[in-house]
């Protein structure tokens, strides 16, 4: 794509990845997603998944997309390996289909420090209230 420079001359900006821009500098990156908000806390402390209820590790598991395949795939990476940091876990994430995604979600994220079984029930929450507010949009027929 063809633009022009300060000085009005033509500049060609090659695409990125997969065919999109990299975002300009000093470009804000999009808001996280409640339930990328959830992937990313547990994959920074996967113990925080032993402290949810069955009943919520199964709505978890359930969800469309690939957030509830990651949470299946924690589960699973947790009763085999236990808890791991996240460099081990991204070692282990291989082919998976939405294993893109779920490094694009981690590489993009702050440094934080392990978050805590609060930060995370509030992340659930968060995440839980959009549920009910994409099911009620999709029931009045807004979506």
């Amino acid at each position: 794509v063809a633009r022009r420079d300060a000085r009005g001359e033509a500049r060609h900006d090659a695409p990125s990845a997969r065919g999109r821009r990299s975002p300009r500098r000093g470009a804000r990156l999009a808001a996280p997603r409640p339930w990328d908000q959830v992937a990313r806390i547990l994959l920074q402390d996967g113990e925080l998944w032993w402290g949810l209820s069955g009943e919520r590790h199964h709505r978890m598991v359930e969800l469309p997309g690939w957030h509830g395949a990651l949470f299946a795939w924690i589960d699973r990476q947790l009763t085999e390996h236990g808890a791991l940091p996240w460099p081990g876990l991204r070692a282990l994430l291989g082919d998976e289909p939405w294993a893109d995604a779920v490094r694009t979600l981690m590489d993009g994220a702050e440094v934080l420090p392990a978050a805590s079984a609060d930060e995370l029930q509030a992340a659930l929450a968060q995440a839980d209230a959009a549920e009910r507010r994409r099911e009620a949009d999709a029931l009045l027929g807004r979506i």
